[in-house]
């Protein structure tokens, strides 16, 4: 879905939408003459931390008896 930009009343703080259109387009220019966009990985080869308080859990294999569903409610535990 493509908006109509002219039609827009961005204020001061929308600097980030202006930017972040600036840069697509000017991708959009190199890919048609043909140049490689850059890829996230050769800019930062490491993932960055975000810090946003996001916990990632092992959830063990169900023992005998168990379904997958009740193992997943004993890790939140």
């Amino acid at each position: 879905m493509f908006s109509e930009h002219e039609k827009e009343n961005l204020v001061p703080s929308d600097k980030g939408i202006q930017m972040y259109r600036r840069r697509l387009r000017e991708l959009i220019g190199a890919l048609q003459d043909g140049t490689e966009p850059p890829h996230a990985t050769s800019i930062w080869p490491n993932p960055l931390p975000t810090y946003g308080g996001d916990t990632v859990l092992t959830v063990p294999e169900p023992a005998a008896g168990m379904t997958a569903s009740s193992c997943r409610r004993s890790a939140w535990r």
